[in-house]
């Protein structure tokens, strides 16, 4: 080889790492962009901004006055208070993706001058006097004082929607601060669930994740998530920000060989194929098989938090969710194993079997437009052993799941499964024959689609299936074809969790 060449290909190294270099180097968030101020009061000034990106995923706002840092945002506005009228303040917002801050966007705004305020009526006095001793002991209504009703003491009730009285708080997350969940200690609570396995992944073609057919007929293991991948991305799709879990989804662009390219569905243009679907899964318990042992054993690496019975309780925010189809679910399945943690049976809660325990939903919640808005799903399943499932609309409760926070309480006994919605109970189940007495663990998830359907049962309609190849799930609950269509939503749509807490007797 020539020196000259040698140098040439040398010379394309050093340019090609340079340029990897500076092209990292400038992986910050964009400036928010158009930012506004407006004086409101003579004391406030009312902020807006348009929203930055990045190659990861914006997770906050810093908003500066005069340098100096008075807020921590999620959103694209902010209302500064408390400062001095007809005042030239320097305003400042830059935005972070957990890594990098970006460039500063910038603005002067300039306070009211002062309010007049307008007079009080002086408060009324009251004419009655203060007492009735000395010359107050002629006035009429000192005279026949009313007679006081001794109180009556009545036995104590439990309040709905709080722990019963003496149990103690066993599990909590309060997901403080920001940044990744933690998964590696010996103090963690939870494990990213990966499903990587081809039988977790089984698709609706047929195919197994490496693109072999394998499966027929709409035959599937049960339970598996059809359209979301947990397998990679989870730090961006499950992180603390700002003291809340943000559980969230992601476009990978990355090819789904168990899914079809390009087809219509009801007429929408459906394309899984092209980009799998990530989002996220974190549980507070595992198992494996133990090769030595040849049988299942808990998984050593997960938190290993299981519970039976017990009041569950967290603090929820729905209203930054707006993909059809994209669910936040908290629920609980039967780990099967024993009081010393032996691992006795593989999971079967839908065998029909209460022995081996069934899936309860303390809550899953999906937005699909604004019509089915403030509709929450509360449910067991389970076969014969656990049929009861309640699709609550909470407008009749006075309560609108998309505005604001919400505490949703669950309480599991041996003789009662109790419900509640900020303090309201709202699905209450008796029958024992319906409720698990098995160790259960604790699972958060955002679901794209729902669980494994088959032909002729849960609704689909075969004569649809055979018109509509290749063959997809049809479920009209969940409008799984939204969540491709609706699929540039993912960057932006959150569901928050202020905390999860648990108490037991």
């Amino acid at each position: 080889m020539s020196v000259f060449a040698l140098f040439g290909r040398s010379l394309s190294v050093i340019l090609f790492i340079l340029a990897v270099s500076i092209g990292s180097a400038n992986a910050m968030p964009s400036i928010p962009g158009n930012l506004i101020g407006i004086a409101q009061k003579d004391s406030t000034i009312s902020l807006t901004w348009d929203a930055s990106t990045s190659d990861r995923r914006i997770r906050h706002y810093r908003v500066f006055v005069d340098k100096t840092l008075v807020a921590v945002t999620r959103n694209l506005q902010y209302t500064v208070k408390g400062l001095n009228p007809d005042t030239q303040y320097a305003i400042d917002v830059d935005a972070s993706d957990g890594k990098e801050f970006s460039f500063l966007a910038s603005i002067t705004v300039t306070t009211l001058a002062n309010e007049s305020e307008e007079p009080t009526d002086p408060e009324p006095v009251d004419p009655t006097p203060t007492n009735c001793s000395g010359k107050n002991k002629k006035l009429p209504e000192c005279k026949n004082p009313p007679e006081e009703e001794p109180p009556v003491e009545e036995p104590p009730v439990e309040e709905p929607g709080v722990p019963p009285t003496g149990w103690q708080k066993v599990f909590e997350d309060n997901f403080d601060g920001d940044g990744d969940i933690d998964v590696t200690s010996s103090d963690k609570l939870w494990r990213f669930e990966t499903m990587s396995d081809p039988l977790h992944r089984a698709g609706n073609s047929g195919l197994d994740e490496l693109g072999n057919e394998t499966l027929y007929d709409w035959e599937s293991p049960n339970g598996k998530r059809w359209s979301g991948w947990y397998n990679n991305y989870n730090t961006d799709n499950a992180y603390r920000s700002l003291g809340n879990l943000v559980m969230q989804g992601w476009v990978s662009g990355e090819s789904d060989p168990t899914r079809p390219n390009g087809y219509y569905d009801q007429g929408v243009w459906t394309d899984y194929g092209s980009s799998k679907l990530y989002t996220a899964w974190i549980d507070t318990w595992s198992r494996k098989y133990d090769n030595d042992l040849e049988r299942q054993i808990t998984d050593p690496d997960s938190p290993n938090k299981l519970f039976k019975y017990g009041y569950f309780e967290t603090r929820v925010n729905f209203s930054e969710m707006k993909t059809p189809g994209f669910r936040l679910s908290m629920w609980l399945m039967p780990a099967s194993v024993d009081a010393a943690g032996d691992v006795l049976v593989e999971s079967k809660a839908y065998d029909g079997d209460g022995d081996n325990g069934v899936e309860i939903d303390i809550f899953e919640y999906e937005w699909i437009d604004t019509a089915y808005e403030n509709i929450i799903q509360l449910a067991i399943h389970g076969g014969d052993a656990g049929k009861s499932a309640t699709g609550l609309d909470t407008t009749s409760l006075g309560i609108s799941l998309h505005q604001g926070w919400h505490t949703i309480g669950f309480l599991w006994q041996a003789d009662k499964l109790e419900w509640t919605i900020d303090g309201q109970v709202v699905k209450t189940v008796t029958n024992t024959a319906l409720i698990p007495d098995v160790y259960s663990y604790l699972i958060v998830s955002r679901e794209m689609n729902s669980g494994v359907k088959q032909s002729g049962i849960d609704y689909i309609d075969t004569g649809d299936m055979e018109a509509e190849p290749p063959y997809r799930p049809r479920d009209p609950g969940l409008f799984a074809e939204n969540i491709w269509e609706f699929k540039d939503r993912l960057a932006t749509d959150r569901a928050l969790v202020d905390y999860i807490r648990v108490w037991q007797p």
